[in-house]
């Protein structure tokens, strides 16, 4: 494959977690993207969006084809995929179309996670799909990996309003431990992985800076706030159900979330690694520096 030249990016996922972190830092180097979303709205004045809906492939080409007419092509594209259990097909399909003679796109980068591995529910068959096309030498690729996110904890209504309105935190984790990750770290690593010289070619396992269960976090939140929080212990069915009747997810994607607890209950995130500090040359931030500078989200 031909040396990696900087264009376009296309940040599918646009408005989410990790693509609004990453915009601040392609706007610091003046690097053209585009953000491409089911609003297909502009957050601001500089930044360029597109329609996109992953379950209509009639807008996969507008998105492919929506830089400004002073920008360069679309060359790299970040990945985030759709809340469906099984997305591996859809997101496939529209790799072949970007990579293809009509666009030929070079490089993609998924978001995926440590749960879930190559060839497993959601995204693992596109993290597979990516291996087998960067072996062949056809794209250039990274497989983001990051284990759960701080974040998760002051955004998701699942886990901020039990914590806020009970002091109570539910999950089926037991004593397992998680290297909790801030969303800040995973999207200067993406940036990175999007814009290098060098294509990743490989996944990168992106991680905090200390183990922690459930219950400890509960504890730091404690202190904190400077009131009691309390992790709640359930099964692996009870969770579910509470993620399915309570939290009003379908019944699948229920129960698959609720299996990632088993796996955090059996020391599958049990990790730790030096990626973030060794992409950004800075140590990752701690799930106490994180619940400091988030604590109006539980009061």
């Amino acid at each position: 494959m031909a040396s990696y030249q900087q264009g376009t990016i296309l940040l599918t996922g646009g408005t989410g977690t990790v693509a609004s972190g990453i915009v601040p830092l392609l706007d610091a180097q003046s690097i053209p993207y585009v953000i491409a979303c089911r609003s297909g709205g502009t957050a601001s004045a500089s930044l360029s969006s597109v329609h996109f809906d992953w379950m209509d492939s009639s807008t996969w080409e507008a998105a492919l084809t929506s830089t400004a007419a002073s920008s360069p092509p679309i060359t790299s594209i970040f990945l985030v995929s759709p809340a469906v259990p099984h997305s591996s097909t859809i997101m496939n399909d529209f790799i072949d179309l970007a990579r293809g003679p009509a666009y030929g796109v070079k490089r993609f980068v998924l978001l995926a996670a440590t749960a879930v591995e190559a060839g497993g529910p959601f995204f693992g068959g596109t993290m597979g799909y990516l291996a087998e096309l960067g072996g062949k030498g056809e794209i250039e690729f990274a497989v983001l990996r990051p284990t759960w996110f701080q974040n998760n904890w002051a955004e998701r209504d699942n886990i901020r309003r039990p914590l806020q309105e009970e002091g109570k935190v539910y999950s089926a984790t037991a004593d397992g431990k998680v290297p909790w990750v801030s969303k800040y770290d995973i999207s200067a690593c993406a940036f990175h992985a999007l814009t290098a010289k060098e294509s990743v070619d490989g996944d990168l396992v992106i991680l905090g800076p200390e183990l922690l269960s459930y219950s400890d976090c509960a504890r730091i939140l404690s202190d904190v706030l400077g009131k009691e929080i309390v992790h709640v212990h359930l099964s692996t069915e009870e969770l579910a159900k509470r993620h399915h009747e309570i939290q009003g997810l379908p019944e699948e994607y229920a129960k698959i979330l609720a299996a990632m607890d088993t796996s955090i209950k059996n020391g599958s995130e049990e990790i730790m690694n030096d990626v973030v500090l060794g992409i950004t040359g800075k140590k990752p931030t701690t799930f106490r520096e994180f619940a400091e500078a988030n604590k109006a989200a539980w009061l």
